[in-house]
Order: C-alpha cells, then sequence, then structure tokens
C-alpha cells in the first residue's frame, strides 16, 4: 500500500509530510537557537558516560526480549531467546524508516508473526507490554511529583503536568480496580455503536490485557522488565546530562523525559524527530537549561540510540529475522 492509498483509507499523514515535518521542525530549532556552543559541548562530553547510557539502552533491549518472550510463553509458544532478541533488536534498525516513534514495535509484530505464524499473539503480547510500561511512566512520574514537589520548580507548566499526571495515574488505579466492568461494558456497548468494528478490536485487547494479567509469570516477567525499560528511558538522557556537565538534579527528568516519550509517539515525524528536539528545548527551559543545552542533550541522547540502532542493523545484515518456525501453540514446530 503506497502513501496515497494509505491516506486514503485513513492512515493518517503520507511518509513524505512526515520527514518533511521532521527536517522542517529541526531546521527551525537549529535557527532559532545559537548552534555554536553545540558542538563545543558535544565535544567536550565525558566518553564513559555515554557508554553507561548505551550499555542501559542495550540492556533495556535484552530485557524487553526476555520478558515480551515469556509474555508469549503465557500464550503457548515458547520461543528460543536468542530469536526474541535477534527480532527485537533488527527491529530498531528496520523500524527507523517507519515514521512514527512505534515504527520498531510494528516490525518487531511482523518479524514475530511470520516466525510463530500467529499475528494475534505477536501483537497482543507486545501490547499487554507496553500498555504496562506505560502506566509504570505515569505511576513513576506521579510518585516523583507528590514524593518530591520541593525539587521541582515553582512553575505553571509543572503544576499542570501534576494535575494531568495524577489525574491519569488515579484513572489507571480505577481501571485496575474495576476491570472486569469494564470489559463487561465494552462487550454490551460494542454491537449498539456505529464504531462496532473499532469497539470490538478495544475489547479484544483489553481482553488479551486482562490475559495476561492472569498469569503470575508472564505478569512478573512485564513488570519487573518494563520497570526496568522506563528507568533506564529516563536515566540515560540523565547520564547523556551528566556526561554533557549540566548541573541540573535527576528528579525532572522524571517527569519531563516521560512526557516527551510519550508525545515522539505520535506518528507525525521520522522516528520522532523534530518534535523531540522541540519538546526538549520548551519543557528543560524550565529547569535552567539553555536553548543549546537542551539541543544538545537531545540529539546526543538521539546519537546513543542511533548507535543501539546500528547495533542492530549489525544483527540483521549478519543474521536477519529468525525463519519461520510454523510453531503451534504448544511452541512446537507444526508437522509437515
Amino acid at each position: 500500500m503506497n502513501d496515497k492509498e494509505k491516506e486514503e483509507k485513513g492512515g493518517g499523514l503520507p511518509n513524505w509530510a512526515r520527514v518533511t515535518i521532521s527536517f522542517g521542525l529541526l531546521g527551525f530549532i537549529i535557527w532559532k537557537v545559537d548552534v555554536r556552543p553545540l558542538m563545543e559541548l558535544a565535544a567536550g562530553a565525558s566518553i564513559p558516560l555515554v557508554a553507561l547510557a548505551f550499555t542501559m539502552i542495550f540492556i533495556d533491549q535484552a530485557v524487553t526480549a526476555f520478558a515480551w518472550g515469556r509474555m508469549l510463553a503465557a500464550g503457548g509458544y515458547v520461543i528460543p531467546y536468542k530469536d526474541t532478541l535477534r527480532v527485537t533488536l533488527a527491529a530498531d534498525f528496520i523500524g527507523l524508516a517507519i515514521p512514527s516513534g512505534m515504527g520498531a514495535d510494528m516490525v518487531r509484530v511482523v518479524g514475530l508473526s511470520r516466525y510463530i505464524k500467529s499475528s494475534s499473539h505477536a501483537l497482543s503480547s507486545l501490547f499487554a507490554f507496553r500498555v504496562m510500561g506505560l502506566g509504570q511512566t505515569i505511576t513513576i512520574a506521579a510518585i516523583v511529583l507528590m514524593v518530591f514537589p520541593d525539587e521541582l520548580p515553582e512553575d505553571p507548566m509543572f503544576s499542570l503536568l501534576k494535575t494531568i499526571v495524577i489525574s491519569l495515574f488515579f484513572l489507571g488505579v480505577l481501571g485496575l480496580l474495576f476491570m472486569g466492568r469494564i470489559e463487561r461494558f465494552l462487550e454490551v456497548i460494542a454491537p449498539r455503536t456505529r464504531l462496532e468494528p473499532l469497539m470490538l478490536k478495544i475489547r479484544d485487547l483489553y481482553s488479551t490485557f486482562l490475559f495476561y494479567l492472569s498469569h503470575k509469570d508472564a505478569l512478573a516477567a512485564a513488570f519487573i522488565g518494563d520497570l526496568y525499560v522506563q528507568f533506564a528511558k529516563i536515566l540515560s538522557i540523565y547520564i547523556v546530562a551528566l556526561a554533557l556537565g549540566f548541573d541540573v538534579g535527576p528528579t525532572p527528568f522524571f517527569i519531563l523525559v516521560p512526557v516527551v516519550n510519550i508525545l515522539v509517539l505520535l506518528p507525525v515525524s521520522l522516528a520522532g524527530l523534530g518534535v523531540r528536539e522541540g519538546m526538549y528545548v520548551i519543557l528543560f527551559a524550565h529547569v535552567g537549561l539553555s536553548a543549546a543545552q537542551c539541543l544538545t542533550m537531545s540529539l546526543l541522547g538521539f546519537g546513543v540510540n542511533m548507535l543501539m540502532v546500528l547495533a542492530g542493523g549489525t544483527v540483521y545484515l549478519l543474521f536477519g529475522f529468525p525463519e519461520s518456525e510454523g510453531m503451534n501453540r504448544t511452541g512446537a514446530p507444526k508437522a509437515p
């Protein structure tokens, strides 16, 4: 399906528009910011700290592959860890060409569904993992806002973020408390609305989430794995800031980095490029960083992630995706 067909079917912005938006936003930011300090700041970055940030991101991918494999096992697909890791790493490389922060996840689903011959389980398991991660991101931010209010600047923006994040946190808590009722509500309301196909998909995804919540091993793996992933995303950027010599505490990063990470998921740019840099410049200015410092931190953090992408590209070029096993629900290949 080409860009025109996607646009006609409601698939959102075509790829060329997203690429244009990315480089347009990035060009505008560079034009408005004094970029002369950028190279000096980047050149003075601490190599050991940058390496530490990269290591945290690499472990992030390894943990994701492990937790994803455990969740698939709960659905009856026992996959060798090396295969889920290959799909996870290779997807980073291929997903870079998909204009969305979720591009790599799209490729992971496609790659694994060809391996196990089940797109529904590949999608549902990764969906549940990401939903848990989103819940943990909001929970971490809400806890920081409630426990460390004195370490945050007295700023209207932080007051607004506090209201939004804590509201989302309590909505999530209510969702967990009334899971069964929500599922029944979706089953009843779906046939009575013009959006029945969409509502049925939402119901199925919600039922999948409940399925994994009922499997303690998968839930534990997802919870622990997601917890590391969320902390790694936040702390890796904080470590990049330390590598650049910025005098800023870690607390604001637990609020602002999750906000940026959620916004770059919107399918309006190429891998979040431009959107991420703009949000870093806007948000981190409230904690005392200059526009040049914010932009340098964002670009260096993106560069560290690109090293991870290149590692995934090496895996893909050397080994490709695992060949299809045509697995059945017990984890064994189907008989010919």
